[in-house]
């Protein structure tokens, strides 16, 4: 979660973006009803009117304060929403967030707390019945904790050039802080939160700091943006907060996606492949999310921009994620996406959900995730300012074979009194025949 810094767009880029958020307010008018969508085929897309889980104070605009919306399931058949409520920081990493639960697939939601359960993160389906829930960390401070840092070997950039040192060559505490997460687990069996470990591979692990701030001695780690994904009796994770040496020994020039692999439901996670990284150093592919299309295949879409709007790139495995095909670049969805949701349904469709400016949705109906419809917009964004309306961030969490729940934020909601605030919102999009 980092901030879009603007910069120029070309006039072609700008035209085209305000056509389609101008068609968004034209033919859906507005967010406040239930939208439908042909899909063609006979098959269409109903999205349900908003529910407001929570909104912040009236007049709210700082960046990272309330928004950033993620829902993930919850033990028992609750959906469980956090979202920030912070400065968009390294140095707010770890920080507890607002939690709310509903028991009900999203009409209603409670403010929520259970005893074991972390100030933080998502709650991750596992096999068997189990749930992890890994919180983001605090980024450890090498002086505040007088470590010794190593020269960095080399420097990734996304936005700024972060200082990358090698994780086998830094001090004891900085390998510890890398290679061990505290977790709490879920056990059907005993229906509780317990404290747990889980272990990371760092074998040509690399750890950051900022390197906008040549002062900065916070290091971060990597942390569960998404639920990993089950595929038989493996959990697969794609992994961009994770940067590793590359095969031919260099450090990459810009962020890239790794899959990691689970065989021991969620205690340990190893490196198995590199999903996409681009090595001549143009795209910063970051905020990607794995689903299982309806041929078994994986497919994997990416966010593959910072400073700039560029599409979204999607790619493919068909080996468990051990070789991946070379991305494709979504431009067909517009040239911009965030943090795009990527999810199969039990009815066969995918959908993609991604924003800023905005929020759109496109539809593959064959389930295969190689073609998609033209995108759908279901809150409208300004392309002059795309930070303006929404964070653009989505989450979207099946709730039945032709339904699912997308959570996000809206920047410009007014509530009764006609004050605008920041609020958190879901709506659910639901698949006919």
């Amino acid at each position: 979660m980092t901030p879009y810094q603007r910069k120029p767009f070309s006039v072609i880029a700008t035209l085209l973006l305000f056509l389609m958020n101008a068609f968004c307010i034209s033919s859906q008018g507005g967010t406040t009803e239930t939208m439908e969508f042909d899909l063609g085929s006979g098959k269409r897309a109903i999205l349900g009117a908003p529910v407001v889980v929570c909104a912040s104070q009236p007049g709210e605009t700082r960046w990272g304060y309330h928004q950033f919306a993620v829902i993930s399931e919850y033990p028992g058949g609750g959906i469980l929403l956090r979202h920030h409520a912070a400065e968009d920081a390294v140095s707010a990493y770890g920080a507890p967030l607002p939690t709310y639960l509903s028991r009900d697939q999203g009409k209603t939601w409670q403010s929520f707390n259970e005893e074991g359960l972390p100030a933080n993160g998502i709650t991750c389906p596992l096999l068997d019945g189990h749930f992890i829930c890994v919180p983001m960390a605090k980024a450890l401070d090498a002086a505040a904790e007088k470590i010794a840092m190593p020269e960095p070997v080399g420097t990734t950039f996304s936005y700024c050039n972060w200082r990358s040192f090698r994780v086998n060559l830094c001090p004891e505490p900085v390998q510890r802080f890398m290679k061990y997460y505290e977790a709490a687990r879920w056990d059907p069996k005993i229906r509780e939160w317990k404290q747990d470990q889980m272990i990371y591979d760092t074998k040509d692990a690399l750890v950051w700091s900022p390197g906008n701030d040549p002062k900065s001695t916070l290091l971060s780690r990597t942390c569960f943006e998404r639920p990993p994904l089950r595929v038989g009796n493996e959990l697969l994770f794609a992994d961009y907060r994770s940067n590793f040496i590359q095969e031919d020994g260099t450090i990459p020039i810009k962020w890239g996606v790794t899959c990691m692999v689970s065989q021991d439901n969620g205690k340990s996670w190893m490196r198995r492949a590199t999903i996409a990284l681009d090595r001549e150093g143009k795209d910063a592919l970051t905020e990607p999310m794995l689903a299982k299309n309806v041929k078994g295949e994986l497919a994997c879409v990416m966010r593959r921009t910072d400073q700039e709007q560029k599409s979204m790139c999607i790619t493919y495995s068909s080996d468990q994620g051990r070789t991946w095909e070379k991305p494709a670049n979504l431009d067909k969805l517009g040239k911009f996406g965030v943090f795009p949701a990527l999810i199969t349904l039990d009815c066969g469709v995918m959908v993609l959900c991604y924003g800023r400016p905005g929020i759109h949705l496109s539809f593959s109906t064959d389930g295969a995730g190689r073609n998609w419809s033209d995108p759908f917009c279901m809150l409208p964004g300004d392309p002059a300012a795309v930070w303006k309306c929404t964070d653009g961030y989505t989450c979207m969490l099946p709730i039945d074979a032709n339904r699912l729940l997308i959570a996000y934020t809206d920047f410009e909601y007014k509530d009764a009194e006609g004050l605008q605030r920041k609020a958190i919102l879901v709506r659910t999009l639901t698949i006919q025949d």
